[in-house]
């Protein structure tokens, strides 16, 4: 079993489904940012997670990023003014690790 402790997130009903999925989307977003790529790290984090998910959120997590996928053709207009931030960077590597 795997647990992200998140702070914001709590109250009624807990966080579940779609919560749980949204947390796996900004790990992985934000260990692709850190490591500016989808490198080894980011693959074994993924697969010890993969490995323990008893409940399908992995697979949640996949088809929310499916949908996002379908507008990375926004980002080319954005793409010299963010040019210099590392977020912005990291969202077509991490795309293309979700679904891919």
């Amino acid at each position: 079993m795997v647990t992200f402790i998140d702070l914001e997130n709590t109250g009624r009903g807990g966080a579940k489904g779609k919560k749980f999925a949204r947390d796996v989307l900004i790990f992985v977003f934000s260990a692709i940012a850190e490591t500016r790529g989808a490198g080894p790290e980011v693959s074994a984090a993924a697969k010890a997670y993969q490995g323990k998910d008893l409940s399908g959120v992995w697979e949640q997590a996949v088809a929310r990023a499916n949908g996002l996928n379908r507008y990375r053709w926004l980002l080319a207009p954005v793409s010299e003014t963010l040019k210099n931030k590392r977020e912005f960077h990291a969202i077509r590597p991490f795309l293309k690790f979700m679904t891919s």
